[in-house]
């Protein structure tokens, strides 16, 4: 996309007259300065002094509603990880990793659901509709949180809370049943990982998979 960036100074005068005109005259050294960036297509768009897009009350109040849910069931409380009957997948006997593994997955399936009932206009969905996204997404929001907790120094998935946790590698993954699907879901952690991303930024692209295609 062509962005066509109006100068700084230009935008700071153009506001300053307009508040002017409506009775607010801020000086010019303390008002806000807006950028217009203008695409091909004609589409308007305002962002900062940075080039951030600026957002309207009613987004951002959206945004903060999916952030905070998501912080609500990003990780398991010790309770739910007290619960797991096989303490530890450390062990050598693949039946052991498999039922850790197989019994953390539910725990944060269980997470997975209770976020995606939470989001801003799910409940407004048919029955039929909501089974259909929960089916569908919980795989791709499994894999998103496999990302998250992706550490790139030793190249393992951290699964559980602050107090409780348990590291998989690729091989204990193999192990517990998916096969193949394992290089599949490390790489695409290992991706992920490099982004850099932040919980906020998790929270809408977790969002975003829930309703994506569906």
């Amino acid at each position: 996309m062509d962005l066509v960036v109006v100068p700084e100074e230009q935008c700071r005068l153009k506001r300053a007259a307009k508040l002017q005109r409506i009775g607010v005259g801020p000086s010019p050294q303390v008002s806000p300065q807006d950028v217009v960036s203008s695409s091909g297509d004609g589409l308007l768009m305002r962002v900062d002094a940075l080039g951030f897009p600026r957002i309207s009350v009613e987004s951002r109040e959206l945004i903060n509603r999916i952030v905070n849910l998501d912080a609500q069931f990003a990780l398991p409380d010790d309770e739910s990880l007290m619960s797991i009957s096989v303490s530890s997948p450390y062990d050598e006997a693949d039946q052991s990793t498999s039922q850790h593994f197989a019994e953390l997955t539910i725990i944060n399936l269980q997470l997975i659901h209770k976020f995606t009932e939470g989001l801003p206009g799910f409940n407004h969905f048919n029955e039929h509709d909501r089974r259909i996204i929960h089916k569908g997404s919980k795989t791709e929001v499994l894999m998103l949180r496999a990302g998250r907790h992706y550490d790139s120094l030793d190249g393992t998935i951290l699964w559980g809370n602050e107090s409780r946790n348990w590291r998989y590698t690729r091989e204990m993954y193999r192990k517990s049943g998916i096969g193949d699907f394992t290089d599949h879901m490390f790489d695409f952690a290992n991706s992920l990982s490099k982004m850099k991303l932040d919980a906020g930024e998790f929270a809408l692209i977790t969002a975003i998979a829930v309703f994506s295609g569906r």
